[in-house]
C-alpha cells in the first residue's frame, strides 16, 4: 500500500480541478442548470439525466452539498452518507449502518429483513448513480474524464500493490490509450453518493481493483486509506522464506512488527503475500547478488563501473536494483517497497 501524499502540490491541484468539474457534471445532470461560466466545457457537454430522484433528494442535493461530497476528506465521506440518509424519507442513519453490515455477509447468510433493506438501498443507489455518473466520467470523448484525473495524479504504479505500472498514456493526437483504473474505496454501486468523490477514487491496477477487492466494504480505522494513513516502516515488511511450495524454492512472507491490525487486514484483503509469490524470481536475484558480492555490491559499482561519475546514493541504488530508494518515490517503480525491505534484510543497503 502506497501513501498518496494528500498535502502535496500535485495532489492538491488535482483535487481542486476534479472537485470543480465533477460538481458541474453532477449538478447539471441533476437539474439541467449549468454553473453560469460560458467557458465551462463540462456544463456545455452535459445534459440533465432521466434520474427519477424524489423531490426530497433533489432538494437535499444543492450545488454546495454536491461540491462538499465530492471534495471532502476521507474521514468525512461516511458523514456525508449519514447526513444524506438521515434527511430523506424512508431512510435513517440506523438503516445505513444495518445496510453496511448486511453487505458484509454472504447473500446466503442474510435474513429476509436484511435482503429487503439491501434491495431498498440498491434501488436508490441505482437512481443516484445516474446523477453521480461514473459511467459518464469514464467516457474518453468528454473533455473532463477519468484520463484527466489520472494524468493530474501521475501515479505510475498501483497504489495498493506497487506491483504493476499504471501510467497514463495519451498520444500526440489525443488518443486516450491507457490509464489506471480507479477503485472506489466505498463501492460505487452500494454508496453511489460517493461515486465521484475525489478521495473515493484510488488509482490502481485491474488486478487489485476488479479481480481482488471488487465490492468489498472497507471502513476508516479498520482498513488503510491511502489518502489518510501513512504506513510506518514497522507496520509491515516484506521478507522471504525457503519453501517447497514454489517453483524456485523461495516464498514471500509479510511481517507485521508493530501489530497494526488495520495494515494487516488491508494487506490480507488485497492478497499481497499471495500475488507477490508470483514474483519470487525478483527475490532470488537479490539473494544471488548477496552470495556473489556479499554486502559490497554497491561499493563495487561505485568504485568500478561508475567510477568518476557524479552520482548520488539514490541514483546508484536505482541503477543497481531498478527501484526507488526513498519512500516518497516508491510509486515510480514496481516492487520498490519489497526490494528495499529485502535489501535491508540481506544487509546490502543501510
Amino acid at each position: 500500500m502506497l501513501y498518496l501524499y494528500p498535502k502535496s502540490l500535485k495532489t492538491k491541484k488535482a483535487q481542486l480541478f476534479h472537485s470543480k468539474n465533477a460538481t458541474c457534471l453532477v449538478y447539471k445532470r441533476l437539474t439541467g442548470i449549468g454553473c453560469g461560466n460560458p467557458k465551462c466545457i463540462v456544463c456545455s457537454e452535459t445534459r440533465k439525466s432521466k434520474h427519477q430522484l424524489s423531490i426530497a433528494v433533489r432538494n437535499y442535493l444543492t450545488r454546495q452539498r454536491i461540491h462538499e461530497i465530492i471534495s471532502s476528506e476521507p474521514n468525512q465521506l461516511w458523514v456525508h452518507l449519514e447526513n444524506f440518509y438521515n434527511s430523506i424519507p424512508r431512510f435513517s442513519i440506523v438503516d445505513l449502518e444495518n445496510y453496511k453490515n448486511a453487505l458484509k455477509l454472504p447473500s446466503s447468510s442474510r435474513s429476509a429483513v436484511q435482503a429487503a433493506l439491501i434491495r431498498r438501498f440498491d434501488r436508490l443507489n441505482e437512481k443516484l448513480l445516474k446523477v453521480f455518473s461514473y459511467a459518464t466520467f469514464q467516457k474518453k470523448e468528454k473533455s473532463f474524464n477519468a484520463y484527466t484525473l489520472a494524468n493530474n495524479l501521475e501515479q505510475s504504479t498501483c497504489t495498493y500493490c506497487n506491483r504493476l505500472y499504471t501510467n497514463t498514456v495519451v498520444s500526440e493526437k489525443n488518443e486516450k490509450i491507457t490509464r489506471p483504473q480507479f477503485d472506489h474505496w466505498y463501492p460505487k454501486k452500494k454508496f453511489s453518493l460517493l461515486a465521484l468523490s475525489f478521495h473515493n477514487l484510488i488509482p490502481s491496477c485491474h488486478t487489485c481493483n476488479s479481480s481482488i477487492k471488487g465490492t468489498e466494504v472497507f471502513e476508516i480505522g479498520s482498513h488503510i486509506h491511502p489518502y489518510m494513513d501513512l504506513i510506518k516502516k514497522n507496520d509491515f515488511k516484506f521478507s522471504y522464506k525457503y519453501s517447497t511450495k514454489t517453483k524456485n524454492g523461495i516464498a514471500v512472507k509479510l511481517l507485521f512488527p508493530s501489530g497494526n491490525n488495520a495494515v494487516k487486514r488491508t494487506m490480507e484483503a488485497f492478497k499481497i503475500e499471495e500475488v507477490y509469490n508470483a514474483h519470487t524470481e525478483e527475490i532470488k536475484d537479490l539473494i544471488r547478488l548477496k552470495q556473489a558480492y556479499s554486502d559490497r555490491y554497491l561499493s563495487i559499482l561505485a568504485n568500478n563501473t561508475y567510477k568518476g561519475l557524479k552520482i548520488s546514493k539514490e541514483e546508484l541504488y536505482q541503477l543497481a536494483f531498478g527501484v526507488k530508494y526513498n519512500e516518497e518515490e516508491y510509486s515510480k517503480r514496481p516492487f520498490s517497497k519489497m526490494k528495499k525491505d529485502l535489501l535491508l534484510e540481506l544487509g546490502m543497503v543501510k
